[in-house]
């Protein structure tokens, strides 16, 4: 299972409420699409048991190389403003999603079976083709009102919406 979440912004209780769903849905893998905002985030975001972290920058994420310091502390890998990769046996592409025509440009060429993306705060999942487009939504409910995080089958492609 992998866990999908953005734009958590600082917002710690909401986080250690993340961990415990994240925990109880059995995670693999934890992909954050940016706006940690602190450096202080990451150990707590640390509660999550899962065997690999992947994240990108946000637009809201000013102190990079801190975050990047405490995210190798706790065994994270912060890449930058973008991830491509392979993840669970998905091709995968990641951006915290600042600009639209960005990742719609990822989600139409092709070459990826997933893309992820945050920046919106509103959960969204749609199909590009044969790309499985998601944002998970908020971790920290500034916005919308509303903790989210999506859960994707990667066998599946199925992707489930939690909201906490």
């Amino acid at each position: 299972m992998i866990g999908i979440l953005s734009d958590t912004h600082d917002n710690l209780k909401a986080i250690e409420r993340l961990a415990s769903e994240l925990n109880e849905a059995d995670v693999e893998v934890v992909l954050h699409a940016g706006d940690y905002v602190a450096p202080f985030t990451l150990p707590v975001l640390a509660k999550v048991e899962c065997d690999e972290f992947i994240g990108v920058f946000g637009n809201n994420d000013g102190e990079r190389d801190y975050l990047r310091e405490k995210a190798e502390e706790v065994g994270f890998e912060l890449v930058g403003e973008i991830f491509t990769g392979e993840v669970l046996g998905l091709r995968v592409a990641m951006i915290h999603g600042t600009e639209e025509a960005v990742v719609e440009a990822l989600a139409r060429c092709g070459e990826y079976d997933l893309v992820v993306y945050g920046h919106t705060h509103e959960p969204e999942e749609r199909v590009v083709g044969d790309t499985l487009v998601v944002n998970p939504g908020e971790v920290c409910g500034y916005v919308t009102g509303r903790r989210t995080a999506a859960l994707l089958d990667p066998d599946e492609k199925k992707v489930e919406f939690v909201e906490f």
